[in-house]
Formats: structure tokens, sequence, C-alpha cells
């Protein structure tokens, strides 16, 4: 994590904390872990919120990743079946006049 992205992780945080959007389930955790000292919980609440958004960043960033790698696998094969669709319609094309020369002609 660049010290930017911390940077900007750290004044979320102090907004959301200005605004009263403490998230709840971190908070307890923060409660827990400090025994209930109330400057050591909101400090480590702190701590907490932003690991929690560095994850949430992360998880973004790979679920975008995955769907770009899978929009070039579909490209990937779409532009495959575009190659070998008109071969195969040329194949079948050619095994039909061959086998209808062979019926009307007796060739082979």
């Amino acid at each position: 994590m660049s010290n930017t992205q911390e940077d900007l992780y750290y004044e979320q945080v102090a907004q959301e904390i200005e605004q009263n959007d403490i998230k709840k389930g971190l908070w307890i955790k923060a409660y827990a872990e400090c025994a209930g000292v109330e400057s050591l919980v909101r400090a480590y609440y702190i701590k907490l919120r932003i690991l929690n958004l560095a994850e949430e960043d992360k998880f973004l960033k790979d679920a975008k990743k995955d769907d770009e790698r899978r929009k070039k696998d579909k490209e990937r094969k779409e532009s495959l079946w575009a190659f070998l669709a008109p071969l195969f319609v040329g194949f079948l094309f050619f095994a039909f006049i061959v086998f209808f020369m062979t019926q009307l002609f007796g060739w082979f």
C-alpha cells in the first residue's frame, strides 16, 4: 500500500468518524481487543478500518482483473469460432459435393 493510498484511507476513516459512520462490527472487535480502554479502542478501530479498506480495494481490483480476463477469454473463443466456422462449413460443402458426385457419376 503506497503512502498516498494510505493517506486517502486515513482521510476516509476520519470523515467516517466525524460523520459518526462507524462500522459497528469493527468497533466491537476493537473494543474486545482493547478491553474497553476507549483511547485504545479508537486507535485500534482506525487501524482495523484502514486494513478493511485496503482489503476492499484489493478485492475490487481482483474482481476487475477477473472480469477483464473473462472478457479476453470470451473474445478469444469468439475469434477462434469466427476462424473455424467457415472452414467447417467449407469442409461440409466439399464433403457434400464429393458424396453427390460419387452417387451421380459413380466417381471413386
